[in-house]
């Protein structure tokens, strides 16, 4: 069994790498305006990870963080039916349909998902976008979590989202 997940660690790390490599390499966003807005207003601008980013690009990384609401369960489902029903789902990566993961952290919740940031022990679900962490991938993998990319989630999310959005 140690092997069988050593060996599937292992195919995974090996398509994250091929993907990443053949992806185009594009610079952060707002490095063409960053230096100047630097020089301008050094107040205004924030450095995160090593990357110089604009006030306007920190807000919104500031509010793509899931708000506190979403985290703890909801209390009052009335449909149990839903396939997140119960299930403890963790968020990570970009998602096209979801900019802003508080938006499809509110869907989850409505649905009566447990919603987390983390991958842990009592984790059933990693919805995994663009850019998902090789090691938050290497922990849902070891731990037995289901990975669910972006088309099986909106596959998952039509019917939930026709019946009651």
């Amino acid at each position: 069994m140690n092997t069988f997940l050593l060996l599937l660690l292992g195919v995974a790390i090996i398509i994250i790498i091929v993907q990443a490599s053949s992806k185009k390499k594009t610079s952060h966003p707002s490095n063409s305006s960053f230096t100047e807005e630097k020089k301008k207003n050094p107040k205004k601008v924030k450095q995160t990870n090593n990357h110089d980013i604009g006030a306007e690009d920190f807000m919104i990384w500031k509010t793509n963080k899931i708000p506190h609401e979403y985290l703890t369960p909801k209390k009052d489902v009335e449909d149990t039916s839903s396939y997140f029903y119960g299930k403890k789902v963790c968020i990570s990566g970009q998602l096209s349909s979801f900019p802003y993961r508080g938006e499809l952290a509110k869907y989850l919740w409505d649905a009566g998902a447990d919603v987390d940031t983390s991958v842990g022990k009592t984790c059933g679900i990693l919805i995994s976008g663009d850019g998902t962490g090789p090691s938050k991938l290497k922990k849902a993998i070891e731990q037995g979590v289901q990975i669910m990319p972006e088309t099986e989630l909106s596959e998952k999310l039509d019917g939930f989202k026709s019946k009651y959005l």
